[in-house]
């Protein structure tokens, strides 16, 4: 049988034969001693890892008969802060569906852009991972490419399987608007019972809408904000 433990097992072992750079966290155990590292972003091409470890995922969920292929995204509506008349930049995608028979289940995307650094001309490679539809944002990463907030090559790695781990996996997406903004705000809830947001709901505290989470995952009917797009994905194989 395919479960997710022996699937993340086996990315693992593929990406270990790609002989990837590998780098220790700099600042584990205290907050970085100088001010310029956080302007500072001293080798941007080692996170291309981040992108080599999700591209061995779409492979090996290949293998397990999901549909990969290359999707013509040209950029991502920066909507759910109310700012829809600005987009990232798209230069690589994969659209990653779920195993045919599999019902309930969403698409993931894998979204890759090159950003470029003035101090160099060179370019930091960040990924998103998005779930159900390109525009629907779960994971970036590295989240900030600077030298105070590099996590370690072991730590990168290890955000990116939990990100395809979620996509893949059960879960529950809120989204909604209020006054006469566009989709201004959303909340993912995870299998584990944890949960992400983005924006506010006037009178509904974060805590409220990941009760609502949990309540719909469970085949629940919870009260939700007015207008809420709720959507309640099945995982795609067994956890172990």
């Amino acid at each position: 049988m395919t479960t997710l433990q022996r699937l993340r097992t086996e990315v693992a072992r593929r990406y270990a034969a790609l002989d990837l750079p590998a780098w220790p966290a700099p600042h584990p155990d205290s907050a970085p001693p100088w001010e310029e590292e956080y302007s500072r972003v001293t080798d941007p091409q080692r996170y291309r890892i981040a992108a080599a470890r999700a591209r061995v995922w779409s492979e090996v969920l290949a293998e397990a008969g999901a549909a990969v292929a290359p999707d013509p995204v040209p950029g991502i509506p920066l909507d759910e802060a109310g700012r829809a008349d600005l987009t990232v930049p798209v230069d690589r995608a994969l659209r990653v569906a779920p195993p045919a028979g599999v019902d309930g289940a969403s698409p993931w995307w894998l979204l890759e852009t090159d950003v470029p650094q003035a101090e160099d001309g060179g370019v930091l490679p960040v990924i998103r991972v998005a779930v159900g539809a390109p525009g629907q944002v779960h994971a970036l990463l590295p989240d900030c490419g600077c030298d105070a907030c590099d996590p370690g090559s072991d730590e990168l790695l290890e955000a990116v399987d939990q990100a395809v781990a979620r996509a893949v996996g059960t879960g529950v997406s809120l989204r909604g608007r209020h006054g006469q903004r566009r989709r201004d705000w959303h909340v993912h809830g995870r299998s584990d019972g944890t949960a992400e947001g983005q924006g506010r709901v006037p009178g509904w505290p974060f805590e409220a809408l990941t009760d609502a989470c949990r309540d719909l995952a469970a085949g629940g009917r919870p009260r939700l904000p007015r207008g809420t797009e709720a959507t309640v994905r099945a995982g795609w194989f067994p956890e172990t």
